[in-house]
């Protein structure tokens, strides 16, 4: 019976795995002039999420012209300070959108409709869905320049095209953009690991790492004989791609796993939803990266990992090894050029022993199902998951603890391990201790680090109780932020000629919670100010059009304010004059 489920499984997987979409070559542009060296590829493995795009690398400069891959409209337009910064989307008449991430400015037309709205709006942090007859754009056109904004380490471009009615994108390189590439996948290790309690990798059930090296042969594993596997197993590997000028450490296009010739394991980087992105934490083994930042991609696919990267997957990757037989092992990787790597080693299955196997574990709190509603209440500590934020059912562990730490104002709560990947957002509610009404709005609820470090979730209350959402397990505590954010001027002081420059810069701080509202003004009027997180630096590029000149009266004293508020509440003004 047992073997008819698996068939039946291993069918489903195999017909509902996407097809492989054929793309036109010669639609799409490239958003530069010059040729594409890669500083990032699609779906390359980051914290917390795969890489939705390519970035392409500007020779470390902002200010490159960005051009419109094809003929359409601009659909949406962002202005952030996280994320991608300042981007745009171009919708096209093939049902494609492109995006273009982390820029410096936009060009004319677009920059007038951005800023005429931020100025009425007196909001920085603007995004718009302009109609498609407001900003239409030519194939070729420059659109914008390439600039550093948002979650961007270093200058590039963020390059994306994504289907218009399902949101997901796709590899960009599949549309024929070209990127010279003669290098082949790199292997640095593989691992083994018992898909359960009673399973074994050399007599232990824990999982086994071998190192990988090339030579001249090819990629050979550090074992020297047959690895020992008892039990039902599944392996994973650490491996990046390289392109013949980038130089990085690219994610890998194909990875496909062979035992004795037959296929058990097949993905291909082709289309990633971005209600996929998180999925990365079952996809990787997050406990080893956590620990190591060892990036291990599990052939493995848990219940309710929903990536549609699969072309075929047997029995979620797990081989039931229970014969006494050596078995080879083969990894087969490929880039989008199809240049292959492939490594080999062999395992040797010996039957289980009966007398080996362990129980299974006591203590739990509850037991959680990844596919129903699940919940655990004590007298002062709340947790409650929809469906399908797991990726597994599991044994769930709680615990809580006193401290008399300054700062907590809740007992220590142990929700579960850290290590487990969690899909989406939970809610947990923690009681606090008995304070004045004066700090309970400074209250917020905090994820408490190794170390002690705070993290700001935030929080709502609800009588005694205050109520967050998190995406992570972990340990938790309620904590206070009573401290303004620091601001510190830059580049202007009290009575300060500012007329030949041409901004106006500070700095700005928070002790804990972070930055959540800022606006200021010069003589009393709203000025566009930007905020660059990765700098702590806010700046005003001083505006003497006559539409959006802020100076009152010419040659005498000015007003400047600066008002910032943090997630906590907590709210610091700046005023100073200014003279031109």
């Amino acid at each position: 019976m047992l073997e008819k489920i698996i068939v039946m499984f291993t069918g489903l997987l195999s017909q509902f795995a996407p097809a492989q979409e054929q793309y036109p070559k010669n639609y799409f542009r490239s958003p530069i002039d010059t040729s594409i060296v890669l500083a990032g590829n699609f779906a390359e493995l980051r914290p917390n999420h795969f890489h939705m795009g390519i970035d392409i690398k500007t020779n470390n400069h902002e200010g490159m012209p960005v051009h419109a891959a094809a003929d359409g409209y601009v659909s949406r337009v962002k202005f952030s300070s996280f994320g991608y910064g300042k981007v745009l989307y171009v919708t096209h008449p093939n049902g494609y959108v492109s995006v273009y991430g982390h820029l410096s400015s936009f060009n004319d037309s677009i920059g007038v409709y951005m800023k005429t709205r931020q100025y009425a709006s007196k909001t920085v942090e603007l995004e718009l869905f302009p109609k498609p007859n407001e900003l239409p754009v030519k194939k070729g056109e420059v659109i914008a320049y390439s600039g550093n904004t948002g979650n961007s380490g270093g200058p590039h471009i963020h390059f994306e095209i994504r289907e218009e009615k399902t949101e997901k994108a796709t590899n960009p390189l599949l549309w024929g953009f070209e990127v010279k590439d003669n290098k082949k996948p790199q292997v640095t290790r593989v691992k083994i690991y018992p898909a359960d309690e009673n399973a074994r990798v050399n007599g232990k059930n824990e999982a086994l790492e071998l190192q990988v090296n090339q030579g001249k042969q090819g990629f050979t594993t550090s074992a020297k004989e047959p690895v020992l596997v008892s039990g039902p197993i599944y392996f994973g590997l650490q491996a990046f791609d390289t392109e013949t000028y980038g130089g990085g450490k690219n994610g890998v296009y194909s990875i496909e796993l062979w035992v004795n010739k037959k296929l058990i394991y097949h993905h291909e980087m082709d289309k990633i939803g971005f209600d996929e992105m998180r999925t990365i934490n079952s996809f990787i083994e997050l406990p080893e990266y956590q620990k190591t930042g060892k990036l291990i991609q599990r052939s493995y696919v848990e219940p309710n990992n929903r990536l549609q990267i699969y072309k075929f997957v047997s029995n979620r990757g797990v081989i039931n090894f229970n014969t006494d037989s050596t078995y080879k092992v083969e990894y087969i990787l490929k880039d989008i050029e199809g240049n292959t790597t492939t490594v080999k080693f062999p395992v040797k299955s010996v039957p289980t022993d009966a007398s080996t196997k362990t129980s299974d574990s006591t203590g739990c709190s509850s037991f959680f199902s990844y596919d129903k509603k699940n919940s655990y209440h004590t007298s002062d500590f709340m947790i409650d998951m929809p469906e399908n934020v797991l990726y597994n059912n599991i044994c769930f562990i709680y615990s809580s603890s006193l401290t008399n730490t300054k700062g907590y104002y809740s007992n220590l709560h142990h929700v579960h391990a850290a290590t487990l990947p969690v899909n989406d957002f939970f809610t947990i509610s923690i009681k606090s201790k008995p304070v004045p009404d004066s700090l309970k709005k400074h209250l917020f609820i905090a994820k408490i680090h190794p170390g002690g470090r705070k993290e700001y979730i935030g929080g709502e209350w609800h009588d005694d109780l205050l109520t967050a959402k998190t995406k992570e397990f972990g340990d938790y505590a309620i904590c206070a932020d009573t401290v303004a954010p620091v601001i510190i001027p830059v580049n202007i002081n009290p009575g300060k000629k500012i007329g030949a420059q041409k901004s106006i810069e500070l700095k700005i701080t928070d002790n804990l919670s972070g930055l959540a509202h800022y606006e200021a003004y010069l003589d009393g009027n709203w000025i566009l100010m930007d905020y660059e997180y990765k700098q702590n630096k806010l700046f005003y590029i001083i505006d003497r059009s006559k539409q959006y000149n802020p100076f009152n009266k010419q040659d005498e004293k000015h007003l400047f304010k600066l008002q910032a508020t943090d997630k906590a509440g907590n709210t610091r003004v700046y005023k100073t004059t200014l003279v031109l």
